[in-house]
């Protein structure tokens, strides 16, 4: 069950996706609009972020930064019941196999237990958050990156807001160096 979701232009013809979970993931995915009207529009899925403990209550896709050795990363805010906000990489996120938009099979839907990070799968396949930030007293319910998307670059901060059920708006500050 998505709770909410958020899109970004990556092209004229595609779309990224993030939806964030009543169970606590972070769905993305890449949508290719159909090349004429004879073919289908397909999607191409690239990852699950898992890790928070909570129902996911806001997601934010910044535009594309250069950072200043020069490589483009795409990041993804993400908050929840857990009072956490999570940084995503998600120019990293690992592709699976293309599908057309027909119905696609049905993953498992039930609560679990989230593993600590620890435990996780730690191969390439694995995305991790590049932030986590805690500060509110209880859910979160919005998160914005504060750039605008004519943003190619940015200095030595990115600012990120979010909105809080404790009746607070927070300002974060996200460094990433050149190499994260």
């Amino acid at each position: 069950m998505l709770y909410n979701g958020r899109l970004a232009w990556l092209s004229r013809d595609t779309l990224l996706v993030a939806a964030g979970t009543v169970f606590g993931d972070v769905v993305v995915w890449k949508y290719h609009f159909a090349s004429n009207e004879m073919s289908y529009g397909r999607h191409d899925m690239l990852c699950t972020l898992t890790g928070h403990e909570g129902s996911i209550y806001g997601v934010d896709i910044s535009p594309e930064i250069t950072r200043p050795d020069g490589e483009s990363v795409r990041l993804l805010a993400s908050c929840s019941d857990d009072r956490t906000i999570r940084i995503w990489d998600v120019a990293t996120g690992q592709q699976s196999t293309p599908s057309d938009t027909r119905p696609s099979e049905v993953t498992e839907t039930g609560f679990r237990p989230t593993p600590d990070y620890d435990a996780q799968e730690t191969g390439e396949d694995a995305v991790r958050p590049v932030a986590t930030a805690m500060g509110h007293i209880s859910r979160i319910w919005g998160v914005k990156f504060g750039l605008s998307d004519a943003c190619d670059t940015f200095g030595s901060n990115i600012p990120v807001y979010s909105f809080g059920e404790d009746s607070t708006a927070q300002r974060w500050q996200l460094e990433l160096d050149s190499g994260a």
